[in-house]
């Protein structure tokens, strides 16, 4: 089987043995024992043809900055979406799906086109954007997402806003996993630029004072809870727990559940949660997968018995 792997993968310039830990911004996991970069979208569809043809496992990944990597590595073959690239027309940017978020962001502010501006900071892909529905400060990508052009296991397809089943923190490409985001277009208005370089300047200086650089974490561990998407009674039950300026636009934060059942400063290994704030757990040196699955199953427990609603994971395991 190596051999086969190796002889197909050769053309595309494909890497053994990567450290998973080097491609995550956890910085935890064993060896990937291959790893392609496809950088246009006939590479990405050809690569996932011909492995899933051969029955070879794989995964496709982005900028790693939200999974949670195996101590034991990963020993199929892991696509890296390194498709980039900005067009800008009229009131509409097309964006390679690989390219990033932050950057997409700062070129789209530039040439005075606002509606994503309050997500500056966000790390990763446009395509991981889209794929768990990212937002920030009032602002998601389902709001100006408007289609993208997406593998859907046969074909190469436009899936509109509407059918890619944006829901808080989710899409279709989490039911789909044979679905990947090639490319997007996002609608967006025409403005000034100054005010948008100065909003998204205000949140990048407010997420680097939580997540300052040097530190490895997948950014927020836990979904915060939507209200309305519990049933009335459990939605009535959580409200009568937390105090009311807790609950920002219909959600409880997950951090605020996790200090109150001792998250604050918690370590397991070497993965520790923040002093400072509940749902930021981060590689305080030498942590591994295990350690990330003990704290957070015994955190969610924690959360379960005391409030009676167990968290989801915002963050994906490879």
């Amino acid at each position: 089987m190596r051999e086969l792997i190796e002889s197909l993968l050769s053309p595309f310039g494909a890497r053994r043995d990567v450290s998973l830990a080097e491609l995550t911004t956890l910085g935890i996991g064993g060896i990937a024992k291959w790893l392609v970069d496809a950088r246009d979208a006939d590479t990405l569809v050809q690569l996932v043809v011909t492995l899933d043809s051969f029955h070879i496992p794989f995964r496709v990944i982005g900028a790693g900055s939200n999974i949670v990597a195996p101590d034991e590595g990963y020993e199929g073959v892991l696509v890296r979406n390194a498709i980039r690239g900005v067009t800008i027309e009229a009131h509409r940017a097309y964006v390679g799906g690989g390219h990033g978020l932050h950057d997409l962001i700062r070129t789209v502010n530039a040439a005075g086109l606002g509606g994503i501006e309050r997500m500056a900071g966000i790390p990763g892909t446009v395509a991981g954007a889209i794929y768990g529905n990212a937002g920030a400060y009032g602002q998601e990508v389902k709001d100006r997402m408007s289609v993208a052009q997406a593998w859907d296991g046969e074909m190469i397809r436009a899936v509109t806003n509407v059918e890619t089943e944006f829901g808080y923190r989710t899409s279709v490409y989490k039911r789909r996993k044979q679905w990947f985001v090639l490319s997007a277009c996002f609608a967006l208005d025409e403005t000034d630029p100054a005010p948008l370089e100065k909003t998204s300047a205000e949140i990048v200086q407010k997420r680097t004072r939580k997540y300052p650089p040097d530190l490895r974490c997948p950014g927020s561990f836990f979904k915060n809870i939507l209200l309305e998407e519990l049933s009335r009674s459990e939605a009535a039950d959580l409200r009568a727990q937390v105090p009311e300026e807790k609950i920002i636009a219909g959600k409880v934060p997950a951090g605020h559940l996790l200090e109150q059942v001792g998250a604050l400063g918690m370590q397991r290994g070497g993965i520790r949660i923040a002093d400072y704030h509940g749902n930021l757990f981060y590689n305080a040196g030498g942590g591994t997968c295990a350690d990330v699955r003990a704290l957070a199953a015994e955190l969610a427990d924690r959360v379960e018995d005391r409030f009676g609603y167990r968290l989801e994971e915002e963050v994906q395991y490879l």
